[in-house]
């Protein structure tokens, strides 16, 4: 089942990772670039601050209904980034067979049986 999380960490990183690093490397490209890196990267840029406004508004409620400061809803990416690593670092324990420990608990694998 490798194949699921290898799944969410790519669309984790396409749909809420990839705006903000595209935005980076497009104006990066379009600074440093010749005419058409420029074009490109400027087009880059255009689509990916659009993107990334749009995950912005889209959270904007929730930041609103917590009673932060607007900036937290630019922390989308950062948050999806540590989401994927509890993701990634969940199935290697589960892989490796290690349960779940908290507070000094451990709790036992539940068999699919029941």
């Amino acid at each position: 089942r490798w194949s699921l999380v290898v799944l969410v960490l790519v669309g984790l990183s396409l749909f809420f990772v990839s705006p903000p690093a595209v935005l980076v490397a497009g104006a990066t490209l379009a600074a440093v670039g010749g005419e058409s890196a420029r074009l490109a990267g400027g087009a880059a840029v255009v689509v990916a601050a659009l993107t990334w406004t749009l995950q912005v508004l889209q959270l904007a409620p929730a930041v609103r209904h917590h009673a932060l400061p607007r900036i937290w809803a630019l922390s989308l990416p950062f948050a999806s980034l540590l989401y994927a690593g509890m993701t990634l670092s969940s199935a290697l324990s589960h892989r490796s067979g290690r349960t779940a420990t908290w507070r000094g608990r451990q709790y036992g694998r539940v068999d699919a049986e029941g």
